[in-house]
Parts: C-alpha cells; sequence; structure tokens
C-alpha cells in the first residue's frame, strides 16, 4: 500500500455564547440534525446522530481538566467533506477538529 494525500476537509466554526449550553449544528442541516448539550462533559447524553457523538468526545477532550463552572456555552457549526465509512477516519477527522475548537475557545490565543 502507497501513502496517498486526499483533498478533504473537516471544518468547525465555534462561538461563545452566553448560556449553559453547546449548540451544534451542521450546514446540512437536512441530513444531520443539531442538538443542544449541557456544558457539563461528563453529563451523559442521547445523540441524535452519529456525527454529534463525534463531536461530543472531540469537545470532552478539549476541556478536559476544566473545572464544570468554569466552562463557556458555544455555538459549534459543522461542516466537511471526508467521506463517511470510506477507510478515511472521517470520526477521527471530527474528534480533533471539536477538540481543537473546543480547546481554542476555552484557551484563546495562549497556545
Amino acid at each position: 500500500m502507497l501513502p496517498a494525500a486526499i483533498e478533504k476537509d473537516c471544518l468547525i466554526a465555534v462561538a461563545e455564547n452566553a448560556l449553559d449550553v453547546i449548540v451544534v449544528g451542521h450546514v446540512d442541516e437536512k441530513t444531520y440534525k443539531g442538538q443542544v448539550f449541557k456544558l457539563d462533559p461528563q453529563e451523559k447524553h442521547e445523540f441524535a446522530n452519529n456525527y454529534l457523538k463525534y463531536v461530543w468526545a472531540g469537545h470532552r477532550a478539549g476541556v478536559k481538566g476544566y473545572i464544570p463552572e468554569n466552562l463557556k456555552g458555544m455555538e459549534i457549526l459543522v461542516s466537511g467533506n471526508v467521506p463517511i465509512a470510506a477507510g478515511l477516519s472521517s470520526s477521527s477527522a471530527l474528534c480533533v477538529c471539536s477538540a481543537m475548537a473546543s480547546l481554542h475557545l476555552h484557551e484563546g490565543d495562549k497556545g
């Protein structure tokens, strides 16, 4: 097997909100429904669809070690063109992207 480069992206826009929740949406809202989560990363959730599991897992990794009272409300919008179930790690891309977005929102330009 030879290594190959592909031009596919996983993109997340993130902004702080004044609410005590995380609002997750997708640019293709007809296919991928959004969901609202409580801030506490230990909170158990029923997920409306699979992509939300990966966004939540990434968020938990990004804010690991934060005291729940210090977490910020967030608006997250997901987009991307990494094929699902094609062996290209679309779920991993979404987890990493979500973790980086959550960390950036909480750490700002420190890192």
